[in-house]
């Protein structure tokens, strides 16, 4: 399903909604978002002010898209592609069992993080 110029402000009501859908031009503003297993594709997409624990997005694609402000607890990224995404004022962080975010076979292009915890070294690697 194709998902232009959204906005979505409940995580409830977008779970669902994030196995494989395609949102363009669509802006996220949830607080929280717990779990949730997310094989979409994202483009030119916005995620605001979010607190994400222990999603796992499972080959998405993002591109062109910004995240602000965003938290991620415990979250996995296996086999994502990040084309041209800003970062700014994001965060890496263990869940409460000690479990860090992973990029398994993830790859990055023309990538930026500006006051970024964490995501320079995955950037690195």
């Amino acid at each position: 399903m194709l998902y232009y110029d959204k906005l979505f402000r409940n995580a409830d009501d977008v779970h669902e909604l994030f196995e494989d859908s395609i949102f363009r031009q669509s802006t996220f503003e949830m607080p929280t978002v717990n779990g949730g297993h997310i094989t979409s594709v994202f483009l030119e997409c916005s995620f605001f002010d979010i607190d994400w624990y222990w999603g796992t997005f499972n080959v998405s694609t993002f591109v062109a898209s910004t995240f602000r402000n965003c938290t991620f607890r415990g979250t996995a990224f296996l086999s994502c592609r990040f084309v041209e995404c800003v970062f700014e004022k994001c965060s890496l962080v263990k869940d409460n069992v000690g479990g860090e975010c992973t990029f398994d076979d993830s790859k990055w292009y023309g990538c930026l993080a500006t006051q970024c915890d964490g995501l320079n070294a995955v950037f690195l690697e």
